[in-house]
């Protein structure tokens, strides 16, 4: 990392829109998986919740925007070229992955959304959910954004969600994930009150 200078503005902007990217094809696989099948009010709806669980996802991470971009420009240019190594690289991965894996998860159950899930698409939306919810909560401790518990919560309770798609349906695991990270994000915004 020595050696490197960072500018704090322009890292933070080309980071985020890679982010906006992974989630813009999250919403992509939707229409990729409704490919062919009629539309009606059922598809309609769980279309819409995959849209809503990718607006959230949108959400827990863009909502710490300007913290992010005040931490970067704080920092010394060493300190700086660390929390971009860390925070961008490290855990942007994860975050990356955990898209990548709701993405996948999303195509696959709005083909079937109202009939029980395979256990690995179940996964990929669960474990996708947490991972990324985790990974903001790394992200944020390393920018000194201090460590959010109801993020922490909504990661568990992502993996928690993995039973109501296997067990039940695609449009049951979809609607609590987005319930579950709409709450941590409500749960942070009132605690910042």
């Amino acid at each position: 990392t020595e050696g490197f200078v960072i500018a704090a503005e322009h890292f933070c902007e080309r980071h985020g829109l890679v982010i906006i990217v992974a989630l813009g094809e999250s919403i992509v696989v939707v229409g990729a998986g409704a490919a062919g099948i009629p539309l009606d009010l059922r598809l309609g709806l769980v279309a819409l919740l995959s849209l809503a669980l990718s607006a959230a996802l949108w959400w827990l991470y863009f909502r710490d925007e300007g913290a992010v971009e005040h931490a970067m420009k704080a920092a010394s240019d060493v300190r700086r070229a660390r929390l971009a190594l860390v925070g961008f690289g490290y855990w942007h991965y994860g975050l990356l992955l955990g898209v990548v894996a709701v993405a996948a998860g999303l195509k696959k159950a709005v083909g079937d959304p109202y009939d029980p899930l395979a256990g690995w698409i179940g996964l990929e939306l669960g474990l996708g959910v947490a991972l990324f919810a985790a990974c903001t909560v790394g992200f944020r401790t390393t920018l000194g954004l201090g460590v959010s518990r109801s993020r922490l919560v909504a990661a568990a309770a992502a993996l928690a969600t993995i039973p109501i798609g296997t067990e039940w349906s695609a449009a049951g695991q979809l609607a609590v994930l987005t319930a579950i990270v709409v709450a941590a994000l409500l749960v942070e915004a009132r605690r910042a009150v």
